[in-house]
């Protein structure tokens, strides 16, 4: 998987209380530009159309939080994208970015992965995003 992208607000956003791991539900929506660390909300990204098995903001992470000393894992099950009757991406519309957001209004945005090159999903096909072990380590 490609390394996590941190959006420069999640610190801000974490701290006065718009994301609660464990309740609140996070999404993670693909999107053909690159996000970048100075977006803020998920209306702030072009996601790829939605069609051929993709739904506009994407699908649930299923994120849960344990925490160790000085520190909080954020985890979560692997994110599955089926296209169905189609091509999800085509030369204009081609998955390459994977964002991690809260789907609690205003829909804070908390980083994204660069999967390096644009990729199409061919009917009935999949794309995963893949976690590893954790999804995002906050230290204090």
């Amino acid at each position: 998987m490609a390394a996590f992208n941190k959006i420069n607000m999640f610190a801000y956003n974490l701290g006065i209380g718009h994301h609660i791991f464990g309740t609140n539900v996070h999404n993670v929506a693909l999107s053909t530009a690159s996000p970048g660390n100075n977006n803020s909300v998920i209306t702030d990204i072009t996601q790829i159309t939605a069609a051929a098995g993709y739904s506009a903001n994407g699908a649930n992470a299923a994120l849960a939080i344990a925490q160790a000393v000085n520190v909080a894992n954020i985890t979560g099950t692997n994110v599955v994208f089926t296209a169905s009757g189609n091509n999800m991406g085509n030369a204009q519309n081609n998955v390459r970015y994977a964002t991690l957001f809260n789907t609690v209004s205003p829909f804070n945005l908390i980083g994204w992965w660069d999967y390096g090159s644009a990729i199409t999903v061919a009917d009935t096909e999949t794309f995963t995003v893949a976690w590893g072990a954790t999804v995002l380590t906050i230290t204090i």
